[in-house]
């Protein structure tokens, strides 16, 4: 009796071991298959993010380039882009953060506020493509999607963008292989776009990779984009550029003082200047002193400029000879430009004929520097202003008649350069290679205070100036 109990409790407690091993084998499995399907699920959204990553990536880098090249319309119709000026072309850091406040629009200038719109258009573009782009696809068993299309998901994309880029604390540009004009090889850069730092909020309402399978049913959801720190890198060497224009920026500084001293008009006395550099009375004056842009012309200018084939100038009005000013502008800065000596490994310079009273060059081979009358600029423009002196007719006061002396507030000169490497190129304007416009500022001038001086003059219009008694 014994015997058969022993017998029954070991058969009983045999049953329970094998049904216990056989639920732990069916969990195991069901966990193991739950697992092996979610890794799957897992390997095939984050394959899916790399796609969507390589179209933003691209994106990204083709819209840099279209943003910081140029065209050949756009090389006539449009400035370059002003990172360098006569006071930091040698602070290789102060060109970098120029070149951040630039695209980022940290610096909140006039000056960059057309350069901040282009590239707020070009996130708004990265946005759209990197959502456009993704591909509804199967992989085997598994279907993969995305949330949405529309511009709900286009905006919150675009909004996601700006808030990381709008983080004052993080350091967005690493410049490779460049660290100023001296040592600069490379000149391409990195582009860091810190997506951890988004928001809870705004990196939840970013569109979701939905992977289905379509054997279980089970979806896996991730955002289009990882929440960490981006690296993109632009292999534009703009930097190379930059480094290469400091030179162009350093010729400007050295003309600064003579640039300075420039004038036309009647700056000395009631005789209007024939020199910019000196008081030089125009000979005998025996025109009414005129008052306004129609006034006389034919001041001959001695010496005359090389610049824009001028010889004569009108010293009327407050834009008394400005643009023969101009031309003497050119020729003092390009006097100062040939001395400089540039990189011995450059880019190509590209310039174009004159025709508007700009600089005119023509265009070189890809290693050689080459120049008209030794000048590496492809054109130049100056602000000027008209201080004026006092104009008496006939004794009495004319409360709107003056007497002006042109001088120069402020320069722009833009430089290009041509890069044709196939290796630092997107997808070029030109089938031919990238063109870099770099714009050089030099701001720091004095203007003259409105002139005390008189001048009278007969008031039936005839005679000479003559100073006020």
């Amino acid at each position: 009796m014994f015997t058969a109990l022993v017998a029954a409790a070991l058969l009983a407690a045999g049953i329970v071991l094998v049904n216990t091993l056989i639920t732990t084998e069916d969990r195991m499995s069901a966990q193991l298959y739950s697992m092996f399907s979610n890794y799957q699920l897992s390997d095939a959204a984050n394959l899916a993010r790399a796609d969507a990553l390589q179209t933003f990536n691209y994106t990204f880098r083709q819209e840099l380039e279209t943003w910081l090249t140029y065209d050949s319309d756009e090389l006539d119709e449009e400035g370059g882009i002003s990172v360098i000026t006569t006071k930091n072309y040698d602070d290789w850091e102060s060109i970098k953060n120029n070149f951040e406040c630039v695209i980022l629009l940290t610096c909140n200038t006039s000056t960059d506020a057309a350069a901040g719109g282009k590239f707020k258009s070009a996130i708004k573009y990265i946005s759209d493509k990197t959502i456009d782009n993704f591909k509804s696809r199967s992989y085997g068993r598994y279907n993969i999607d995305l949330s949405g299309r529309s511009s709900k998901e286009k905006e919150a994309m675009r909004m996601a963008l700006s808030q990381a880029l709008e983080k004052e604390d993080e350091k967005f540009l690493e410049v490779v292989g460049c660290e100023g004009r001296e040592n600069c090889d490379v000149g391409t850069f990195y582009f860091n776009i810190p997506l951890d730092k988004i928001s809870d909020e705004y990196y939840e309402a970013l569109p979701r990779i939905i992977v289905k399978d379509l054997i279980s049913g089970e979806e896996l959801k991730i955002a289009i984009l990882p929440k960490t720190k981006l690296k993109v890198y632009i292999p534009l060497r703009f930097f190379r550029a930059l480094s290469e224009a400091t030179y162009q920026a350093e010729a400007m500084d050295n003309a600064h003082n003579d640039v300075e001293e420039l004038r036309l008009g009647f700056c000395d006395s009631c005789g209007p200047r024939t020199s910019p550099t000196r008081g030089d009375r125009a000979g005998s004056w025996d025109h009414q002193c005129p008052s306004n842009d129609t006034g006389n012309t034919g001041v001959t200018l001695d010496p005359k400029p090389d610049a824009l084939g001028i010889s004569t100038y009108n010293p009327g009005g407050s834009l008394a000879g400005k643009t023969a000013l101009n031309a003497y502008l050119r020729d003092t800065i390009c006097e100062e430009a040939s001395r400089i000596e540039s990189s011995s490994d450059t880019f190509q310079i590209r310039s174009r004929s004159n025709t508007d009273g700009l600089i005119a060059l023509e265009r070189g081979t890809y290693d050689d520097i080459v120049t008209l009358n030794g000048c590496p600029f492809f054109d130049m423009s100056a602000p000027t202003v008209g201080v004026r002196n006092r104009l008496i007719h006939g004794g009495v006061t004319s409360g709107a008649a003056y007497l002006y002396c042109q001088q120069i507030t402020g320069v722009d000169a833009d430089v290009v350069y041509k890069d044709t490497d196939p290796l630092y190129l997107v997808n070029t304007k030109e089938s031919t290679g990238n063109y870099y416009k770099i714009r050089i500022t030099d701001s720091d001038f004095t203007k003259d205070a409105d002139g005390s001086g008189e001048c009278s003059s007969s008031a039936s219009g005839t005679g000479s100036c003559s100073p006020s008694s």
